[in-house]
């Protein structure tokens, strides 16, 4: 076996220090003719990727290079015995079909569902502290019509964007199988400068020594009634989302007018609003309706309807690289993690008006409920203010309350709910060269933790065709619920209104 790659050991900048200490995982998956060629071309292009950026051999550790400061982690070399137990690359053959059109009588296709399995994937899912943490570790399951690469990536070392440009500079790695491409979107140096940047963007004032200790994500144990969580993937059509963005929009200035005509002293209407961004639609309908979808649950466990009011939190990752001024290819944690809130009144979540969708009724399909839209637009325009209160100053303080700490690990709490998004990442337009070309699919069926939301890739023409779509006008979402809440989702009556009908092939009716 080759003997791991060498490299100087570095430690993980504070924005690193402050998410969480675990492994994800994303599926890519090929469609090939030859499958066995495609792994060759995998093979190849991974030793290239490995010798161009050597640290993603590397593994997580304890650093003793911040005396008097806890748990502080660096990347080191990995060991050659760690090496031969989890090597960079693991290739294992599957008798299964990717594709439903290629599948026969004994054998049947692969849900995406299942994926998150540890045969399908490269690490365990649990890695004791004491043992070294892989940076990152990918798996070829090569099956009968294709290939699905697991791609496993230490979250305290890369973030999403992050994992995004990996799978670009692997794309440029096997691209050209006779030839090693001249250089990668990124390299050793240029990481190395942008992680000096992330140390250097601090305020002077928060460095003073903050004796507060680290925490670990906590979240209360679901209902045993309620089941564990299920991962589950969503289309949203874009046109309803367009129509949702206008409707709110127009609510929000409708409601500031008149609340200036029956309070002359309320504050001005702010002509310079532009409304709302169809990313922020989405992430407060995904608030919105899985919030009521978990609050169905919990009536449903109880046997009763829950009168109480809400308080309710959602996370979400906003991408700082422009705003540390550090290249969009970095590959570490350039994220921060804001929370909003909400009080849903208890009309809010149990209204007179039947928050089930029925489809007996062909005016629920078309017309949205005036209560949602009222609902929907709050809750936007706070998921707008926190995303804009990310700023220069918001991000030093970060960092700064982090390197004044005597415990680094200081990971977001977990909101009720979370939502991460890989709008930006263009992972349909990959090309991986011949033997595999653009991805078939890209997922992250993760159903660990519940309440975790997933904005995947937008399509690109060809894969939204051969998934069985006539067009690409839509969002991809994959969420994690416990079975009651996500079988309550898929009743709810907005969640309904902007979800396509069509259901990807691939992805069987399992509530």
């Amino acid at each position: 076996m080759v003997p791991p790659p060498s490299f100087e050991p570095y430690v993980l900048t504070p924005l690193d220090h402050s998410t969480a200490s675990v492994h994800f995982s994303f599926f890519v998956t090929f469609l090939c003719q030859d499958p066995a060629a495609g792994c060759s071309v995998l093979e190849r292009g991974v030793q290239r990727l490995t010798t161009r950026l050597p640290f993603l051999s590397g593994n997580l550790v304890q650093s003793i290079q911040r005396k008097g400061t806890k748990n502080v982690f660096e990347v080191q070399q990995t060991d050659p015995s760690h090496w031969s137990k989890l090597p960079m690359l693991k290739i294992k053959q599957h008798a299964q079909y990717i594709s439903p059109r290629n599948v026969n009588r004994n054998t049947p296709a692969l849900s995406p569902d299942d994926l998150f399995n540890p045969h399908y994937m490269p690490l365990p899912f649990y890695i004791p502290p004491s043992e070294p943490q892989p940076l990152l570790r990918l798996q070829a399951n090569v099956m009968t019509d294709g290939i699905v690469l697991c791609v496993s990536f230490h979250h305290m070392a890369i973030d999403g964007i992050g994992i995004g440009s990996i799978l670009q500079a692997l794309s440029e790695c096997c691209r050209n199988p006779d030839q090693p491409p001249e250089r990668l979107s990124t390299s050793p140096e240029s990481e190395a400068q942008s992680r000096a940047r992330i140390y250097q963007s601090t305020n002077e004032s928060h460095l003073a020594r903050d004796d507060g200790g680290g925490s670990d994500i906590q979240q209360a144990a679901p209902s045993s009634n309620l089941g564990a969580p299920i991962s589950r993937r969503f289309c949203l059509d874009v046109e309803k989302i367009r129509r949702l963005r206008e409707a709110c929009t127009t609510a929000i200035k409708a409601g500031k007018d008149m609340a200036r005509r029956i309070n002359p002293s309320s504050p001005k209407y702010d002509a310079s609003w532009q409304g709302f961004s169809n990313n922020e639609i989405v992430t407060a309908l995904i608030w919105l309706c899985g919030t009521r979808a978990r609050s169905r649950a919990t009536s449903v466990e109880r046997d009763r309807s829950s009168f109480a009011g809400l308080n309710s939190s959602l996370l979400f990752a906003v991408d700082v690289r422009g705003i540390l001024n550090i290249p969009s290819t970095y590959l570490g944690n350039a994220i921060v993690t804001p929370t909003s809130t909400y009080h849903f009144k208890s009309t809010e979540l149990h209204d007179a008006d039947h928050l089930v969708f029925n489809s007996d009724t062909s005016d629920t399909l078309h017309e949205f409920n005036p209560n949602d839209i009222t609902l929907l637009s709050n809750l936007a325009l706070s998921v707008q203010k926190t995303y804009r209160s990310v700023n220069p100053e918001h991000v030093r303080n970060i960092i700064s309350h982090i390197m004044a700490s005597k415990d680094w690990y200081l990971p977001a709490k977990l909101g009720d709910l979370s939502v991460s998004s890989m709008r930006g990442v263009p992972s349909y337009d990959m090309d991986f060269g011949p033997g595999l070309g653009t991805p078939y699919d890209v997922d992250a069926p993760d159903n660990r933790a519940d309440g975790v939301a997933w904005l995947l890739s937008p399509r690109s023409e060809s894969s939204a065709r051969l998934l069985g779509y006539q067009r690409r006008g839509f969002w991809e979402v994959r969420l994690s619920l416990n079975s009651v809440a996500m079988k309550s989702l898929r009743s709810d009556r907005l969640w309904c209104q902007v979800t396509t009908e069509k259901a990807i092939e691939s992805i069987p009716n399992k509530l």
